[in-house]
């Protein structure tokens, strides 16, 4: 059947785009008369230099003495963009990659390997690490967060595991919520509009005493099926139910103890091809998938003097996915202390130490394709960071390492070494050599999927022909070395530019190669069988350009500019066979991003922003380049109500989709999307 929402969306699209292009010419015409006498930026670029960020050095530091590229996504920036979902928020970051699958799943990346299984990211939610031990990867839609709770995303590109650990390869992105204190009173936000059927958030915020205060919140979201290229019903409508708390208190004047925790429940459609022995040799699987994860999260942090810091937080995630091809089950506990002090006048020392325990359940399904037993992983870490400051303080050295066992490759060394030099105030020179792994995760390790079964073709092949990749046990660890570089100053009081480039060398990476010759097996039926195992035998070697630009052109009109470049190119060793593709993986990712944004604050309390972004072609998903456009316009008749009206993709007809491998999804395409919204502060 031909989708009524396609059709819907289609029409409303062609007329979008042209009402969105009439409007930013309206609107730009008409800003010089309508402009609001008063500056609209809740921080100037001055102060957005200033910004303390936490991820790079595991402390509050100033943006522009970190010596690493990092960009901060202020909440500013998320309320003013007119995203709905994390993924479209870290669109606007140099560097990363983000692409839409289906209508409830992502693929996001950083610098290389944009993949809806993207196992060399490691991303945080208030420090606590959300990727999946199954395959080291972040379902992003089990993360649904109310955007407006979220005081600043980190992102940092390269890698971060002399900190953070395995997986921070190509970067790290850390969600920092705000304190509950910061939330007090009551929100109510609804929205209706097309793919998004209805989204509705309610919170509410308190105290207890003078020293304690809390937040509870309800967010609640309905997404439509998305259409194929071929202009049918996806099959992949969703719906999710996230209820969340958080709880602040000041226990004394130098401790503070943060406790939160979140429950989702939602359902997912979901259609895929399911390669079968027997004829037709595969089929199509409608299904409907049940999502049930949560997650309890303590932290303790005490003030030792003005530089030191003594920490300690635990949590416990659980993640539950129930289907008929993908069912697990997955229970994750994780401890770590961390401590802060002064050596020296000069000299400060970061140590810590965790362990963390992943339980994983994979029950067997009739459709089932990937094989999990029962498995407990245990992960004991420890590092040390030794920085050392010079020149009163213009000059820095940074230097430490991450230490981890885990029980598939036992023993892992991430070294790093970074150098700073603040010659004037807000403008800095930085350096940094790295050393980065990606442990195996439990696919990788122990699994066995069918890939593709080929029909019989007599004489030469009587039977159906099955390829399957296997786990391996003896994988070992992917590793990367990076030497990167940046600049980043303040031109002057309007202007800001951040600029970084690096050099990235991969080694052990995946690939296949045969596990013997293909053998016969009669059951179900007659058919032939060719297995291929997961193997180390791909490297190279990524290169790029990512620049950042501010300009406050007037006092109530700002722009941002962002590019990325990379080239990379990837090789196979002997033996390695072409399941694994050199040329795939070069091709997945686009050379060339650009995004502008702008944002204007006009009379009558009216904010207009609008977001156009260029991506570069993906020649291994055969999707041409593309340029879309996102705007937004809200109205505030009354201190705490805004009206909201956006649209996305506002630009062209629709494109191609982002290509999943493993479950041989139908390729489906991103329509224009509008919303119009209330919000509420009360």
């Amino acid at each position: 059947m031909k989708s009524t929402g396609g059709m819907y969306g289609n029409k409303l699209g062609s007329l979008f785009s042209i009402l969105a292009s009439l409007l930013l010419i309206l609107c730009l015409w008409t800003a010089s008369c309508l402009a609001s006498t008063k500056d609209f930026f809740d921080m100037s670029i001055e102060e957005l230099m200033e910004l303390e960020v936490s991820s790079a050095a595991k402390r509050l530091q100033p943006f522009s003495e970190t010596a690493a590229p990092v960009f901060v996504i202020t909440q500013e920036d998320i309320r003013r963009s007119g995203a709905v979902t994390i993924p479209e928020v870290l669109a606007m970051a140099p560097g990363v990659q983000v692409e839409k699958v289906n209508a409830w799943s992502w693929a996001v990346s950083i610098r290389v390997g944009n993949s809806r299984f993207s196992n060399k990211l490691l991303v945080l939610i208030d420090g606590r690490s959300v990727y999946s031990p199954i395959f080291s990867g972040v379902f992003w839609d089990n993360h649904n967060l109310l955007l407006d709770d979220i005081e600043r995303i980190e992102v940092i590109r390269g890698p971060g595991s002399s900190l953070w650990g395995a997986n921070a390869v190509n970067g790290i992105i850390n969600i920092i919520t705000k304190r509950s204190e910061d939330t007090q009173g009551g929100l109510l936000k609804a929205s209706t509009g097309y793919p998004w059927r209805s989204r509705l958030a309610l919170r509410y915020g308190g105290k207890i005493g003078e020293d304690m205060t809390y937040r509870l919140y309800y967010h609640r979201v309905d997404h439509e099926e998305a259409n194929t290229v071929e202009d049918f019903t996806a099959g992949d409508g969703w719906y999710d139910n996230r209820l969340g708390f958080r709880t602040d208190w000041d226990a004394t004047p130098n401790d503070k103890v943060t406790l939160s925790g979140d429950w989702n429940f939602g359902k997912r459609d979901w259609r895929h091809l399911i390669p079968s022995a027997l004829p037709p040799y595969s089929e199509v699987l409608q299904e409907d998938t049940y999502k049930s994860p949560w997650n309890l999260y303590l932290k303790w942090k005490h003030t030792l003097d003005d530089e030191g810091e003594m920490s300690f937080k635990a949590y416990w995630d659980h993640d539950q996915f129930t289907g008929r091809v993908f069912d697990y089950h997955v229970d994750i506990a994780d401890l770590e202390l961390n401590t802060r002090f002064a050596l020296a006048d000069n000299q400060l020392l970061t140590l810590g130490a965790g362990y963390r325990r992943s339980k994983v359940v994979r029950p067997r399904k009739r459709f089932a394709r990937m094989f999990l037993s029962k498995r407990d992983i245990d992960n004991f870490n420890a590092f040390f960071q030794h920085e050392l400051f010079f020149l009163d303080d213009k000059l820095a050295l940074t230097w430490g390492s991450k230490f981890e066992h885990n029980p598939f490759t036992d023993f892992e060394m991430e070294p790093n070494i970074r150098v700073r030099y603040s010659p004037w105030k807000h403008h800095t020179f930085w350096g940094a050599v790295s050393r980065a792994v990606r442990t195996p995760d439990m696919g990788t390790y122990n699994s066995r999927i069918v890939l593709k079964v080929t029909p019989p073709s007599p004489p030469f092949l009587p039977y159906p022909s099955a390829l399957i990749v296997k786990g391996n046990p003896k994988y070992d660890s992917e590793t990367v070395w990076a030497i990167e570089g940046g600049y980043r100053s303040v031109i002057n009081k309007n202007i800001s530019l951040d600029i970084a480039i690096f050099f990235n060398k991969y080694d052990k990476l995946l690939a296949s190669q045969p596990a013997g010759a293909p053998f016969f097996k009669p059951l179900p039926i007659p058919h032939f069988e060719w297995e291929f195992t997961a193997v180390n035998k791909m490297y190279g070697e990524a290169y790029g350009l990512e620049a950042d630009v501010k300009v406050d052109l007037t006092p109530w009109w700002r722009i941002q500019m962002v590019y990325s470049q990379i080239q990379v190119f990837m090789h196979l060793r002997e033996g390695a066979t072409e399941y694994r593709k050199d040329s795939e993986v070069e091709n997945n990712n686009p050379r060339h991003q650009i995004s502008f944004r702008s944002s204007m604050d006009l009379a009558h309390n009216i904010e207009f922003d609008c977001w156009l972004k260029y991506v570069d072609r993906l020649l291994s998903q055969k999707n041409p380049s593309y340029l879309t456009m996102n705007f937004r316009v809200a109205w505030r008749p009354l201190k705490h109500l805004e009206l909201i009206f956006s649209g996305q993709n506002v630009l062209g007809h629709h494109r191609r989709g982002f290509y999943s491998d493993y479950f041989y999804e139908t390729v489906t395409r991103i329509d224009q999307s509008f919303y119009g919204a209330i919000r509420w502060e009360f």
